[in-house]
């Protein structure tokens, strides 16, 4: 969900934050709540189901997989796309825990930021890891096997064919 689409129905939609808590220290959405990505699955039944959620992090992966794993609960779920850095980038307030100005950067943070598109990569790597070890059962998959799921996985992601083969080429 785009920032635009969200500002017009933000009144009528959870939003759920589902950052580490530094990130969530340093700087949040005024009046979105706070629940960790890691641990969502254990909090569902705090979140309503009359209305829709929107989830949210520093710049979209960890949120459209927050986002993804209600709609698969029976929510109606969809996530802000661009993030927190989105929020700000388009002239939005931040808060901090004391509800001073935000920060999107956790300035207590040991390591610099991961870049959006890296973030990306190593979401969509963890959730291929996962899905691979839920298919399999914890066995090793054949390398046919694995081509042929890493297909249907970028296929089920929208994956135009000629990147699909490319990438299994590699």
């Amino acid at each position: 969900m785009k920032l635009e689409e969200f500002l017009s129905s933000k009144d009528d939609r959870e939003l759920i934050d589902v950052r580490e808590d530094s990130e969530w220290s340093a700087g949040h959405i005024p009046g979105a709540r706070h629940i960790p990505l890691g641990s969502l699955a254990d909090r569902l039944d705090d979140l309503p189901k009359d209305r829709p959620v929107v989830t949210v992090c520093r710049t979209g992966p960890r949120s459209e997989r927050a986002a993804k794993t209600l709609r698969e609960a029976g929510y109606s779920a969809d996530f802000l796309a661009g993030g927190v850095r989105a929020w700000v980038a388009g002239g939005q307030a931040l808060v901090d825990d004391a509800g001073n100005p935000g920060s999107v950067e956790d300035p207590n943070a040991e390591a610099e930021p991961m870049e959006p598109e890296l973030e990306a990569l190593q979401t969509n790597f963890l959730e291929i890891a996962m899905a691979l070890d839920e298919k399999f059962g914890g066995r090793q998959p054949t390398d046919e096997e694995s081509k042929t799921f890493m297909r249907e996985w970028l296929e089920g992601k929208g994956t135009p064919p000629e990147e699909i083969d490319r990438i299994l080429s590699d």
